[in-house]
């Protein structure tokens, strides 16, 4: 699950390189709803059941080495900071910046 996680944002960050390389200014709308899925499909992610009990599994695993903890602790850091935001929120917030962005720019 942590993979789809980190997919999520190679493809976002691909198409953010798009937007501000390739993309015609007609495209905005559609790019921003585009992170904006993006978005609020890794944020569901991070905050599903099935991922916190991997998590919770693996801070009382007691065989990890220290890096493997350090991972496990800023993991649980990124889960805690996005299990306060609401789902809608990030969304927009995602779309938004992307809108906001991209009229500054031109």
């Amino acid at each position: 699950m942590y993979k789809e996680i980190i997919l999520i944002d190679y493809i976002d960050s691909t198409l953010y390189w798009d937007m501000n390389t390739y993309m015609p200014e007609a495209g905005l709308e559609y790019r921003s709803k585009q992170f904006q899925w993006l978005e609020e499909t890794q944020h569901k992610l991070w905050i599903s059941e099935k991922f916190l009990k991997v998590l919770e599994k693996a801070e009382k695993t007691e065989t990890l080495s220290p890096l493997q903890k350090r991972n496990v602790e800023l993991i649980r850091r990124e889960v805690d900071q996005r299990t306060i935001l609401p789902l809608d929120l990030v969304g927009e917030l995602a779309a938004q910046s992307n809108r906001t962005l991209e009229i500054w720019i031109w």
